[in-house]
């Protein structure tokens, strides 16, 4: 339970007339879910003299879901209303509800709003009914729909409103077909790359460090998706492009001998033929033994660090 009072004075210059006024404050908690809350006020000023008394009863359903009933005598009004909401990400909705009772009109308000993928969705609908005519006096009904439009190196991509930086998620080259989710969470997530592009996410602070995680569902065995985050550090109003995922994810093991000795404690790299012409460093132990991970299927030729360079070629 609590007990709240406030009282205020102000002093009037010139014409204006002073102005004080009182308010009194009482709550109780009926049980985990239920509140109840009762606030009187009186006030003096230019208006003259004006009281009111306001009771209110809150219960929670749950941990998204609650109702309140509300009286309040300065209007001679009672609203009955109920707000709701659930999922994270793609996929979460919310809605309110009211009812207002007066003296002479009923109103109806209500109003929703969905997550998509690409744009955010709101639906409001307000009606007054008059007790005098019998009849609905006022009836209005709004759709909204907020989405984007983004273009960062190279890569356009559709997505729900940007606040400031945003990231386009994109699958690499050779992942046609691969649906990046950004900021996997709960069943859900933030943005989806798929038939209408990469993915755009545009909840990006600037000059805020921040980490995006990312995962590829229908990724093929054998995939290079990278360590699965990024780390960023946008400027105001930047834009980053990410290709997700790499088919460079061979490892290359052998031995290398020149003149049937092995080619002992040496540095080269190894550089695709065609392609990226993509280059990796190697090196070899005493027995002329190396390893190489990061390539991909194809041709690759290996230099390796001498006088004159020793090339090999593998397949």
């Amino acid at each position: 339970s609590f007990l709240g009072a406030q009282a205020r004075y102000s002093k009037g210059r010139g014409a204006f007339a002073d102005e004080r006024s009182i308010r009194l404050s009482a709550g109780h908690r009926i049980d985990l879910s239920t509140n109840v809350v009762i606030d009187g006020e009186w006030s003096r000023g230019a208006r003259g003299d004006d009281k009111s008394v306001r009771v209110s009863l809150v219960r929670r359903f749950g941990a998204r879901t609650s109702a309140r009933a509300e009286y309040d005598s300065r209007d001679d009004r009672v609203r009955l209303g109920m707000q709701s909401s659930g999922g994270y990400g793609v996929g979460a909705w919310s809605g309110v509800a009211n009812v207002d009772v007066a003296s002479d009109t009923y109103s109806v308000n209500a109003s929703g709003n969905y997550v998509a993928n690409r744009a955010d969705v709101g639906l409001a609908h307000t009606a007054a009914y008059s007790q005098q005519s019998n009849s609905i006096v006022d009836q209005r009904t709004s759709l909204r729909v907020a989405s984007s439009i983004a273009f960062a190196g190279g890569s356009f991509a559709v997505g729900r409103p940007i606040s400031d930086s945003f990231a386009i998620m994109r699958p690499y080259k050779g992942g046609k077909g691969l649906s990046i989710e950004v900021e996997p969470s709960q069943g859900s997530y933030q943005a989806r790359s798929g038939t209408l592009g990469p993915a755009l996410y545009g909840q990006v602070g600037s000059y805020s460090p921040r980490t995006l995680t990312y995962d590829v569902p229908n990724a093929t065995a054998g995939l290079d998706l990278g360590t699965g985050s990024i780390r960023m550090y946008a400027p105001y109003r930047s834009g980053y492009v990410v290709a997700v995922g790499s088919d460079y994810n061979v490892m290359a093991i052998g031995r290398l001998t020149l003149g049937g000795e092995p080619l002992a404690l040496k540095v080269g790299q190894a550089i695709e033929i065609g392609g990226e012409q993509r280059r990796v460093e190697l090196f070899t132990n005493r027995q002329g033994r190396f390893g190489i991970s990061g390539l991909r299927p194809g041709r690759w030729r290996i230099e390796m660090n001498d006088t004159p360079p020793i090339i090999y070629e593998l397949d």
